[in-house]
């Protein structure tokens, strides 16, 4: 081969590899820019998240819509979004990581109307705890907790119940408020320090106050392990049968402004 001929060569496949290198920068530069776009535009949701909550940090979000973020024991899924309990077993329990002593929790219910739909003296429908063994009559004198109940002893409203046991300071606090089981309504609770209240949408029903100061890490949802003292509604009777959980649970560390 003439020295011309190897040149010409030479020179083709220097061009055909620049060629390609090129094409391979620029594809890599297209996916970095890509990345970084994405990255960029979770980053803005998150800082818009956070700042729409002000000094309040996401803990938990969870939508219920065909999968859980908690441990799910039974249940369903229903169509139009949301969980409800099926057997006498069910719930979901949430660990949330850490205990949050200035915080809130936020859910959305409907087809919830106990004078009609309870079948016990007590139903445990939500409820939060310092300990994950989910039970309000503990031995161990460190539990703290709050707990909704439905059930024949509050007729057509519901009980909140909270307690800082390890100073003894158990309050009970029975809502008489009709409910509509066509109607969506949106619940809340707070704590921060010694306070806790119960809204309901946007309206305070209950405050408490106690000795000490509440943290809490475990969210029970549809019901809890108490076993009732009255050793009537039992440990397998306390979830509510009829109560549709609706999408975006939602629980903050920082307390709301309601």
């Amino acid at each position: 081969m003439s020295r011309t001929k190897l040149y010409l060569r030479l020179q083709s496949q220097l061009i055909f590899a620049a060629v390609i290198g090129s094409c391979i920068v620029s594809s890599a530069t297209s996916m970095l820019a890509r990345a970084n776009y994405d990255s960029s535009a979770n980053n803005i949701t998150q800082s818009n998240l956070a700042e729409a909550g002000g000094v309040e940090q996401v803990v938990l979000y969870d939508a219920l819509t065909k999968t859980t973020q908690g441990q799910r024991h039974g249940g369903q899924f229903v169509v139009d979004g949301g969980w409800q309990v099926t057997g006498v077993e069910d719930m979901i329990v949430y660990d949330l990581g850490r205990y949050i002593e200035n915080g809130s929790a936020e859910l959305e219910v409907r087809n919830f109307k106990p004078d009609e739909q309870s079948t016990h003296y007590r139903h445990h429908f939500l409820s939060m705890f310092r300990n994950p063994w989910g039970n309000h009559h503990p031995v161990e004198n460190q539990e703290i907790g709050w707990d909704l109940h439905a059930g024949f002893n509050y007729g057509e409203g519901v009980k909140m119940l909270s307690w800082t046991y390890d100073a003894n300071t158990g309050q009970s606090t029975v809502v008489r408020e009709a409910w509509d089981k066509n109607r969506v309504y949106r619940l809340k609770v707070t704590w921060q320090g010694r306070h806790l209240q119960y809204f309901r949408d946007g309206v305070l029903y209950v405050t408490h106050t106690h000795d000490s100061d509440m943290q809490l890490r475990y969210l029970f949802l549809g019901r809890d392990f108490t076993v009732s003292a009255d050793l009537v509604t039992d440990f397998k009777n306390n979830q509510y049968p009829a109560l549709v959980v609706m999408p975006q649970l939602r629980v903050d560390n920082g307390l709301p402004t309601d």
